[in-house]
Parts: C-alpha cells; sequence; structure tokens
C-alpha cells in the first residue's frame, strides 16, 4: 500500500491499524524485529497458534473476532 503512495494514516484506516503500528510495519527490515522475544513459557493461545496464523494470513486482523472462533473450538 505504501508502494502504491498510501500514507501512514490512509493505509491505519484501511488495515484498521494504528498509524504508530502501521510505521513499525513500514520500518521493520526483518520478521525478527517485528516479533517480541520472550521466554518460552505457556500461554493460553498455545494450542491455538497455527489457527491464529492461518486466520491472520487470511487477512483477519479483528483481535475479538479472532477470540470468539478460538473460544468456539474450546
Amino acid at each position: 500500500m505504501a508502494a502504491q503512495g498510501l500514507n501512514k494514516s490512509a493505509i491505519g484506516r484501511k488495515l484498521g491499524l494504528h498509524q504508530a503500528t502501521v510505521r513499525k510495519y513500514l520500518n521493520a527490515s526483518s520478521v525478527a524485529e517485528l516479533t517480541a522475544v520472550t521466554e518460552q513459557r505457556a500461554h493460553l493461545v498455545d494450542d491455538y497458534v497455527a489457527y491464529l496464523h492461518q486466520r491472520w494470513n487470511e487477512g483477519e486482523r479483528n483481535a475479538t473476532q479472532l477470540f470468539r472462533e478460538i473460544k468456539q473450538q474450546g
């Protein structure tokens, strides 16, 4: 979208993201910069990570909707 000439605000509106988030993604030179490095510990969503990645890659960006979907799965 940036390559198409849209500014950060316009991209944020289209994707439902805050302008600071758009800036972070645009300025990142690698995926490693976008992922938080944390200790390996169990999380409630561990069993759903693959599903969440799939839905994210399909374009779902609404966290509430994603929560509803994994809640229905148990």
